[in-house]
């Protein structure tokens, strides 16, 4: 990401976002400041979605309730 090189090994695609955890072609290394970075990155961009994830299902069961649905 820098041009530095790298002394961390690092998930292309994320495990928890089903990236394989041992191909090689999922792995690359990265410094130690970029590794940090895009793992805040990443992190941040999970947190965004579980929280747009939970409105959504706020949403729904609000709407489920409001016409006496059983939820799903």
């Amino acid at each position: 990401m820098c041009g530095q090189p790298g002394n961390e090994v690092d998930h292309i695609r994320e495990v928890a976002d089903n990236g394989s955890l041992y191909d090689l072609n999922n792995l690359q290394t990265l410094c130690h400041v970029c590794h940090l970075q895009k793992s805040y990155r990443v992190s941040q961009m999970r947190r965004m979605k579980n929280n747009q994830d939970k409105q959504t299902q706020s949403i729904t069961q609000d709407i489920w309730e409001k016409y006496g649905l059983e939820s799903k």
